[in-house]
């Protein structure tokens, strides 16, 4: 287990995380807190934290920015579900940049695979 800030490289790939764990077993990263994934043009933040009255729950917000087509995806909890699929709850999508974009699309639970489709 690496504390502080942690940062993982493999080829293309950068992970900074405030904590990180590594399954020798799996080669599986566990990254903690406030994470930050670059990878193939895809750059992912997430932030992930344990509600005190639901101690078992972990909620993880985020925000996926896809350079080649220059799209934003965040939302209130996302959960990669495939390499190239999530499903993201509270979602936004939009292209625009900035905090307060002039457009974006919103679903209360959207299923997204990167490079091809949003449902």
């Amino acid at each position: 287990m690496a504390e502080g800030e942690v940062v993982i490289t493999k080829g293309g790939q950068v992970l900074r995380a405030n904590e990180a764990r590594y399954n020798e077993k799996t080669e599986m990263v566990e990254a903690v807190g406030e994470v930050v994934l670059e990878t193939n043009g895809m750059y992912s933040e997430l932030k992930s934290g344990i509600r005190p009255q639901q101690p078992n729950r972990q909620d993880h917000q985020g925000r996926i920015f896809l350079r080649e087509n220059h799209y934003y995806i965040s939302g209130d909890e996302m959960e990669k579900t495939g390499p190239q699929t999530y499903v993201v709850k509270g979602c936004h999508l939009t292209t625009c940049d900035g905090d307060k974009p002039d457009w974006s699309l919103t679903g209360s639970e959207v299923e997204i695979t990167v490079e091809a489709m949003a449902r």
